[in-house]
């Protein structure tokens, strides 16, 4: 079985399970393809630089293995989100690089407010797509050429796939996985991860409520 080629874009003050819910569910479906005891080698983080060390947006600290010093063909570019979005949201040599890499990647994917990069890259006009809730109306009034759909856990429009806050990263990766390889791989992923989750807890909290200083 060929091994999918999954590069994930990592910087400062970028949301941990925005791509440690994704890095989990792709390299687990390369270590069952592999043989379980088999090292992850073709999913890795890439940083915009070649920093030692990210700071995350909880104070987890990660080391890249790559960096936007070059491309690569890849299966999936997975863009995260978080509080560092909006430090890069509008350096162009950000969004150059995510522009050219898209050209050479099957799909380009993002989670939470990741979709700010694809926005601003001019990669997903015309498209339907979802982000975290809080941000999405304010990722509408930034773009009237895309339909932004707050109540969607994940949308595929083409070659571009986005996922919705934090934990829907981990959905949009299973079902990557199940293109990728087979459904059955993914429900093996899935099962191996031991993901089917329940809420502990339902409360119809506003935005004022979950953000009085608005974060997003």
């Amino acid at each position: 079985m060929e091994i999918p080629k999954i590069g994930i874009l990592v910087f400062e003050n970028v949301e941990e399970l925005d791509f440690i819910g994704p890095w989990e569910v792709f390299t687990a479906a390369e270590a069952l393809a592999r043989g379980i005891d088999s090292p992850a080698i073709n999913t890795f983080l890439i940083s915009l630089d070649s920093k030692s060390k990210i700071r995350c947006a909880k104070g987890l600290e990660v080391f890249a293995n790559q960096d936007i010093s070059r491309t690569w063909d890849l299966d999936i570019l997975l863009i995260p989100g978080g509080r560092g979005t909006r430090a890069i949201a509008f350096d162009q040599s950000v969004l150059d690089w995510i522009k050219t890499q898209a050209k050479k990647s099957k799909w380009l994917a993002s989670v939470c407010t990741g979709a700010l990069l694809l926005n601003n890259a001019g990669l997903i006009n015309n498209c339907e797509v979802t982000t975290h809730w809080a941000f999405a109306d304010q990722l509408q009034s930034l773009n009237p050429k895309i339909q932004v759909r707050k109540e969607k856990r994940v949308i595929f429009a083409g070659k571009i796939a986005t996922a919705a806050g934090v934990s829907a990263g981990i959905d949009l990766a299973l079902h990557f996985v199940k293109l990728l390889y087979s459904e059955k791989h993914a429900a093996r992923t899935q099962k191996y991860i031991q993901y089917s989750p329940e809420a502990p807890f339902s409360f119809d909290l506003s935005a004022e409520e979950m953000f009085p200083d608005n974060p997003y």
